[in-house]
């Protein structure tokens, strides 16, 4: 649904939704016919039953966090983190949920590329298939959020989007597929090239690497978003491109190629984040790339969270904002993005975290009792 404004019934220019229209529009007065997306949004699916009727603090943990969760095992599940990454039954026990819930989205009109439970336990993926403009994959990742916590309460299940719900196991992102098109022909496909990419493809890729600090407040846009986009659990942290390596931020997926197709994974946005303005300000940061010519270098193949500083310099590779806080200086200072969401919205997007920001710091958690109560 659009928001209007209310003299004129004019789209309004702060609307989510015609901010993703706008994004469109660029596309196609740069010359081009469409953009196909397709998000991957990764969620954790927590069994209610599994809680003691007489005693709730499991719950409390996963919805409140008044007590520390002790590392090793989760208190809920009894199993150990980082076990689950295409998970069978019985240790999948989510399979039916998911079954249940790709089936609902597949009826509702939507293509389900495929479901799995993911490397987090009890953690899950679905991932919707190719999309053909940035208002649909927004549509379609805002109600699959809604459809499967309304189901997920049907099943018994806490179903949860939050970035990071377990200190010591996998986040939850929002990875994000994307395909430039002309005429019906990939755009970021070229046979002839080593990795099959196309210049077009290799500039789209290093305006993202380019906008990547000023994008991460709207892709990340939590303070929970930045206890994700830490070392060793798949999320990038890191600003380089990659064909197979997942600790880059930008991927170039497996069957790169297939059927004269090739798309880019973007891999640092996460499911807290409002998905037209997602999708709208990294089809921004691509065009741009395009438009500048801007090239990302090779690609980077070792392990990058291994990295010494002295490597991370030797190969130019820069870090993402490692807080909420960080990340809107970097949105204030980069105009291309700030473009992207439109004067209106990009002011009150940066009012409104500034704002969280100065929450989130008076806040006093049970870690900071339990670190320095007795200083």
């Amino acid at each position: 649904m659009d928001i209007l404004n209310v003299d004129d019934y004019d789209y309004f220019s702060g609307d989510p939704r015609h901010i993703a229209r706008r994004a469109m529009q660029l596309i196609k007065s740069m010359g081009y016919d469409k953009i196909e997306l397709s998000p991957e949004l990764e969620f954790y699916a927590f069994k209610k039953s599994a809680l003691p009727e007489s005693d709730e603090s499991e719950l409390k943990i996963l919805m409140h966090g008044e007590e520390p969760i002790p590392k090793g095992k989760h208190p809920v599940l009894g199993i150990k983190e980082k076990e689950g990454y295409f998970a069978a039954p019985p240790i999948d026990s989510a399979e039916s949920f998911r079954n249940m819930l790709s089936e609902a989205l597949i009826y509702s009109g939507m293509n389900v590329k495929y479901h799995h439970h993911e490397g987090g336990a009890w953690q899950q993926e679905i991932e919707i298939k190719s999309l053909p403009n940035p208002v649909e994959a927004g549509d379609a990742s805002i109600f699959f959020k809604f459809l499967a916590k309304i189901m997920g309460s049907m099943k018994n299940l806490l179903i949860t989007f939050m970035p990071k719900p377990l200190p010591t196991d996998a986040g939850n992102g929002m990875h994000v597929h994307m395909e430039l098109f002309k005429n019906k022909k990939s755009l970021f496909f070229d046979e002839n090239d080593k990795y099959m990419l196309s210049q077009t493809a290799r500039y789209f890729i290093g305006g993202i690497l380019e906008h990547a600090k000023g994008m991460t407040a709207i892709t990340n846009p939590t303070t929970n978003s930045y206890k994700r986009l830490v070392p060793y659990f798949e999320a990038p942290i890191n600003i380089a491109w990659a064909i197979y390596n997942r600790s880059a931020l930008v991927r170039i997926p497996n069957k790169a190629g297939k059927n004269n197709s090739i798309d880019i994974e973007a891999r640092h946005p996460d499911p807290s984040a409002n998905p037209y303005l997602t999708f709208a300000v990294l089809i921004h940061a691509g065009m741009d790339g395009i438009k500048k010519k801007i090239d990302p270098g090779n690609p980077i193949e070792k392990n990058i969270y291994a990295m010494s500083k002295k490597e991370l310099k030797k190969y130019n590779i820069k870090r993402l904002p490692r807080t909420l806080h960080e990340a809107i200086e970097e949105l204030e200072s980069d105009e291309v993005i700030q473009k992207a969401l439109g004067k209106h919205a990009s002011q009150a997007f940066i009012e409104i975290k500034k704002e969280e920001w100065n929450e989130f710091l008076a806040q006093i958690s049970t870690w900071d009792y339990k670190k320095y109560f007795n200083v």
